[in-house]
């Protein structure tokens, strides 16, 4: 009763063969697995059972040092964050009560690419 309580599991919470991202999405594993615990008592659910989703991430960089004169150099860089541009969805909503309760509502930002000179002195 002081939101620390966790849900009573009642079913298998995995989701058996493939499905595609959408459906992955909406419903990312067996919500029906799950029952509000009773009043008084604070579920038979263990700590943090649910693991989410996976992250793949690439970073790649490349840089050029252009001598200008001695002891000085121009250095251009060009940096790629996600190179490959893969999703990397969020957690699942995992409070039993959410209307959103086993959906994925997030996900990290996408390919970022930064151009910078820097003057080496």
């Amino acid at each position: 009763g002081v939101g620390q309580d966790r849900a009573d599991l009642v079913g298998n919470p995995a989701i058996s063969g493939s499905r595609p991202e959408q459906a992955i999405l909406s419903q990312y594993f067996n919500t029906k697995a799950f029952a509000l615990n009773a009043p008084g008592t604070f579920g038979n659910t263990g700590r943090n059972i649910l693991r989410g989703p996976g992250t793949e991430n690439f970073d790649f960089s490349l840089f050029k040092n252009i001598p200008v004169r001695e002891g000085r150099s121009l250095q251009f860089r060009a940096e790629f964050f996600d190179l490959f541009n893969h999703p990397n969805f969020g957690q699942p909503v995992a409070t039993v009560t959410n209307p959103n309760f086993g959906k994925i509502l997030t996900a990290n930002s996408t390919r970022i690419v930064q151009l910078a000179v820097k003057f080496v002195f």
